[in-house]
């Protein structure tokens, strides 16, 4: 089925497994396939050390065998998404608390983002399958490859963050890949901005003082 989809044969192993257990008992390990292929020695050394004793003189009981194969595949890349010049449109706009008090903040749909969009903090990124919030004095920038990149910018006044230097850069990858193989894929986010920021900064704190 693998070579059917095209993995070359080099890049497919397959591993086996027996479903074995004491005969007269009804609990069976599912064991691999030891490197010497002597499948009761290694039963029997599973068995003792998930259950604290053997069964000597018992016959080993085979209920099932399965094989599992693994495919590897080299080719896929990902893929920059295409550039329409659509701007993000707010589906809704809602207060929410910060730790400077209530702020309006507008939800955005991430399938209405595109690379080379940016929103201002703080907003509200909404999909299916996940939720990512940008905090006050934060910007959210889509990338050519569908991630999000989340700058984060000292505390402003008065809107004046854009001209101040970055506290840092961090990462959110957005799925949007379709993999023939997988019917569906799931990725639940939800990331604090300004929170994992203070985690960043506490980490390097912590390092400085110790080569100190």
């Amino acid at each position: 089925a693998l070579g059917a989809r095209g993995l070359p044969a080099e890049s497919i192993t397959l591993e086996r497994f027996l479903n074995v257990r004491y005969q007269g008992t009804d609990v069976g390990i599912m064991m691999l396939e030891p490197e010497d292929s002597d499948y009761a020695r290694a039963f029997h050394e599973q068995y003792q050390r998930e259950f604290g004793f053997r069964l000597p003189g018992r016959d080993i009981l085979v209920d099932d065998i399965r094989v599992r194969g693994t495919g590897v595949a080299s080719h896929l890349q990902a893929q920059e998404l295409p550039v329409t010049g659509s701007i993000p449109t707010p589906l809704d706009s809602q207060l929410t608390y910060f730790e400077d008090g209530w702020r309006e903040t507008p939800s955005f749909s991430l399938k209405q983002m595109e690379p080379g969009n940016s929103l201002e903090g703080p907003c509200i990124l909404v999909d299916d399958i996940s939720t990512i919030l940008v905090e006050p004095d934060c910007r959210a920038r889509m990338t050519k490859l569908g991630n999000i990149e989340i700058d984060v910018f000292p505390r402003a006044q008065q809107g004046a963050h854009k001209k101040q230097k970055l506290v840092g850069t961090f990462r959110i990858k957005v799925l949007q890949a379709s993999i023939s193989s997988l019917n569906e894929m799931h990725q639940i986010s939800t990331v604090s901005c300004r929170t994992f920021a203070r985690l960043l900064m506490l980490s390097s704190n912590s390092v400085s003082e110790n080569r100190m």
